[in-house]
């Protein structure tokens, strides 16, 4: 589906609009899949884009604990293959992979 606006919940439990054509980047983390791949111990959080651009090596803010995040491998699927992301952008669905 088309991206469409979301709601985020504030640390003061504030509701703000995120809206698919705000500059800032934001997405949101609907699942967290282990051991995708046989010969490593990996996990990939995918996250669908919510509004902004991904672009490799950019910093990261997690709203909920506030640390600061910069991923190193973002990837898409396309069956099973993976593809490293050069951009993404609202509504688009990317993985970050951790070891």
């Amino acid at each position: 589906p088309a991206p469409r606006p979301r709601f985020s919940t504030e640390k003061d439990g504030s509701h703000k609009e995120i809206a698919p054509d705000m500059a800032n980047f934001s997405g949101v983390v609907f699942k967290v899949q282990a051991n995708m791949d046989p010969s490593h111990r990996d996990r990939i959080a995918f996250v669908r884009v919510c509004s902004g651009k991904y672009t490799p090596g950019m910093k990261l803010k997690v709203q909920r604990s506030g640390k600061e995040l910069r991923p190193t491998s973002v990837v898409t699927f396309l069956s099973q293959r993976r593809e490293a992301v050069d951009e993404a952008f609202a509504g688009d669905i990317i993985g970050f992979t951790t070891h």
